[in-house]
């Protein structure tokens, strides 16, 4: 209820979670705080409960993901908000400040669309043929046809290539001069600016 009477309890809420789980070791409250914000199904497609979706993963981070993997209900919640939070994002829900608020949540949880934090990106095919381009609209022809990814290039599959050795002289080949001059101790120096570094975040 009081989740319904806007973002001012929204904190209070949070708070009251962490109480519970890390003074008192209480989960069944909030777990039943998480099912009843993201439902199974959905009744009415309302703004309502899109906020609450999103509520229901800050809930989990708060409880720690840690334990809430560890836990049956927990992890099932966990897959269920996941889902809920992906279509949030994908379908344009809500406004863009508090897409890109529910997108930071769904990136701490495990961001389940397919090419988003996958090691293989999902790649739409591009014909041949004639494309209109730029805002003067100019017509290019394509002349062989290819793939691009349906996303931009995210934090978790550049760290890939980071954990396999991108900074370093095994793929020193690979950078110009200035691309390999910023960088740090074998990463990125924009890895140390947390807000950027989200895994469905675009590197």
């Amino acid at each position: 209820r009081l989740a319904a009477d806007g973002a001012l309890w929204r904190e209070v809420i949070l708070l009251a979670v962490g109480r519970l789980v890390h003074l008192a070791g209480d989960t069944d409250k909030p777990y039943a705080l998480v099912n009843r914000l993201c439902p199974q199904t959905v009744v009415a497609d309302k703004e309502s409960a899109w906020r609450h979706a999103w509520l229901a993963g800050d809930v989990l981070l708060e409880m720690g993901l840690a334990r809430v993997r560890e836990d049956d209900w927990g992890a099932a919640l966990l897959g269920r908000v996941a889902q809920r939070l992906a279509r949030l994002v994908a379908e344009g829900r809500l406004t863009p400040r508090e897409r890109l608020d529910a997108g930071d949540t769904l990136g701490q949880l495990g961001d389940p669309r397919p090419g988003v934090c996958t090691p293989e990106p999902e790649l739409i095919a591009i014909p041949a043929g004639p494309f209109l381009m730029g805002e003067k609209q100019h017509e290019i022809m394509i002349e062989q046809p290819y793939a691009i990814g349906r996303y931009p290039v995210t934090n978790a599959q550049y760290r890939l290539f980071i954990e396999d050795g991108g900074y370093t002289e095994k793929w020193r080949r690979c950078w110009t001069e200035d691309g390999w001059a910023y960088h740090d101790r074998g990463q990125p120096r924009y890895l140390h600016e947390e807000q950027y570094n989200r895994p469905n975040q675009p590197v």
